[in-house]
């Protein structure tokens, strides 16, 4: 318990600075709480820790941004704000979540075809999975028969 206390205190005082390093160690020491179990926290929890990322998250450069989507690709639960921000992010952030994350559905990923560029469209189309409905949307399915050889086909 103390060291959880002491882990507390030590990011209350992160909170307090407000040079960029110490809000990316925030943001590095938020989300490494989040990734100890995220499969057993409630929506609540999720959600909480989902309002603090996002917050810090978006004033980070790319390439922070990017180690979070990296971080949360294949996370089984996540907080789909965060998510959904990065997927909806520059290219170089987006595509870890856009090829690998199980969380975005069929709106989320239409929303996106149909708003970014033929890279967000890419990194759709090297889904593992790929849902009837996405897959018939648009340029998606000439960039998946361009990729068939680079990956199994799941119908």
């Amino acid at each position: 318990m103390a060291d959880k206390i002491k882990q507390l205190r030590g990011l209350v005082d992160l909170a307090k600075e407000t040079s960029s390093e110490s809000r990316q160690s925030l943001l590095h020491e938020v989300t490494g709480l989040f990734m100890d179990d995220p499969e057993e926290l409630n929506e609540q929890e999720i959600a909480f820790f989902g309002d603090i990322m996002f917050r810090l998250a978006k004033d980070m450069e790319a390439k922070v941004r990017a180690q979070l989507a990296e971080t949360l690709a294949e996370a089984k639960a996540a907080p789909m704000n965060v998510v959904e921000d990065l997927a909806n992010d520059e290219i170089v952030v987006a595509e870890p979540v856009l090829t690998r994350s199980s969380l975005l559905g069929d709106p989320a990923l239409l929303a996106i075809i149909e708003k970014h560029s033929q890279e967000h469209l890419l990194a759709i189309s090297q889904r593992s999975m790929v849902s009837d409905q996405v897959a018939g949307w648009g340029r998606l399915p000439e960039m998946m028969a361009r990729n068939y050889p680079k990956r199994p086909w799941r119908p």
